[in-house]
């Protein structure tokens, strides 16, 4: 059986949300031999000798996504305290 492989998504391309965004991600991410699913994060920097560089991380995409869940239910939460 045949599995296409998804292209990564540039992430933070055209509106430039946050600098701290990732440039790209992808979730569902399958890694051979591996069971599950993971989260794909790739961040371009530049180092102090102006050579580039890059981070990859990579997140259980379950796990990724109870975590920004809790994110943004924080920040929620903070919202309706401004405003009582």
């Amino acid at each position: 059986m045949s599995k296409t492989i998804k292209p990564f998504v540039s992430y933070n391309q055209g509106h430039d949300r946050n600098d701290k965004a990732p440039k790209w991600k992808q979730s569902g991410f399958e890694i051979e031999g591996v069971k599950g699913t993971f989260e794909i994060a790739v961040w371009e920097k530049q180092g102090k000798d102006g050579k580039p560089y890059l981070i990859l991380k990579v997140e259980d995409a379950v796990a990724a996504e109870l975590r920004a869940h809790e994110y943004r239910m924080e920040v929620l939460r903070n919202k309706s305290e401004e405003v009582a």
